[in-house]
């Protein structure tokens, strides 16, 4: 299951930027190729990441053998997350309240995955939105983490509903934390998590 949220994670994540993208580029390849050489070279980062990913993953599965060597995700990656959504062309911003080294590293780690799922779902169901993610750390490792979106164009829908919401919960969940998601009056969507304890 943690395999399988992982995958769910990071290669959604990737596909979600290479997606939107690709498209960006095949609009304004012959008018604008400058922006397409900027949007191949997000799309050139993101597939490999999550290729570097993807590849300590089949290790797990391989020899059943974690590299301990390989960063585990963690709050302290979430502004290199930030950034890269930022270059993929999302308006996001970020704000961090506390001491993140503070919060144990299973909690940090989930918390990173739902900043991660919560940024890829903006990019793929609310096209233009502007997204804000909060991180607050309280006493004794306590978490909250907050991402909103203003509400964007809304994409199509899939013909395929997501496993997104239902993987975050179950992260958060087997953290010792509590989730809230759903739209937000006045438009947009938001995902609320908290730790009560680190």
């Amino acid at each position: 299951m943690r395999i399988a949220r992982n995958l769910h994670d990071s290669i959604g994540h990737a596909m979600a930027t290479i997606n939107v993208q690709a498209g960006a580029a095949a609009h304004v390849v012959d008018r604008r190729p400058e922006a397409a050489r900027e949007a191949l070279a997000a799309i050139q980062q993101a597939s490999g990441e999550v290729l570097e990913e993807l590849a300590a993953l089949l290790g797990v599965l391989r020899g059943g053998q974690v590299d301990d060597g390989a960063p585990l995700p963690s709050m302290s990656g979430v502004g290199e997350l930030v950034e890269s959504a930022r270059r993929g062309g999302l308006d996001v911003t970020l704000e961090a309240d506390g001491r993140l080294a503070s919060v144990a590293q299973p909690i940090s780690g989930a918390a990173y995955r739902v900043v991660q799922e919560s940024l890829t779902n903006v990019v793929r169901h609310a096209s233009g939105a502007r997204a804000a993610v909060r991180l607050v750390v309280g006493e004794g490792g306590a978490l909250a983490v907050t991402v909103v979106d203003c509400g964007g164009t809304p994409s199509a829908p899939t013909s395929r509903p997501g496993m997104g919401l239902v993987v975050t919960r179950e992260r958060v969940d087997a953290t010792g934390g509590t989730v809230e998601a759903g739209a937000r009056t006045g438009g947009g969507f938001g995902v609320s998590a908290r730790w009560p304890r680190g």
